[in-house]
């Protein structure tokens, strides 16, 4: 047993916005197009993972008690997203779409999206949480 060793644990991720990045990265946002620019500020205000982002229903908001309900979680449990006054005006711009979801873009193109607009934005090292596997 001496010679058995713990296994390393990866080295969590701890880049955060700096400077004018935000204020760059929303403007090339929307001179991306779609829902992109409407998605980084939501993603902001939540700090949601992107798996939890494309799953969003409208049935889990609870507007008066302003918090969204998430069902299914990375660890299995699921939780309830406090939102800000800037997280409920990105609902607020959003139309209902017919199919129930909040979003109509799915894990890996919000993925795909965010790092063409990191790319334009002259950003690097800046990701979203992934989804769980």
């Amino acid at each position: 047993m001496d010679l058995v060793r713990k296994p390393r644990l990866p080295q969590g991720r701890d880049r955060r916005l700096q400077d004018d990045e935000h204020a760059r990265l929303l403007a090339s946002a929307t001179t991306y197009g779609g829902e992109i620019a409407s998605l980084i500020t939501w993603a902001i205000e939540t700090a949601m993972r992107r798996g939890e982002i494309a799953a969003m229903r409208w049935e889990h908001l609870n507007r008066k008690a302003k918090v969204l309900l998430i069902p299914e979680t990375k660890n299995g449990t699921p939780r309830r997203v406090p939102l800000s006054q800037a997280a409920l005006a990105v609902l607020d711009a959003l139309p209902r779409r017919l199919d129930g979801r909040v979003w109509g873009i799915r894990s890996d193109s919000i993925s795909q999206a965010f790092e063409r607009v990191c790319k334009a934005a002259c950003i690097e090292g800046l990701t979203l949480p992934r989804p769980a596997p």
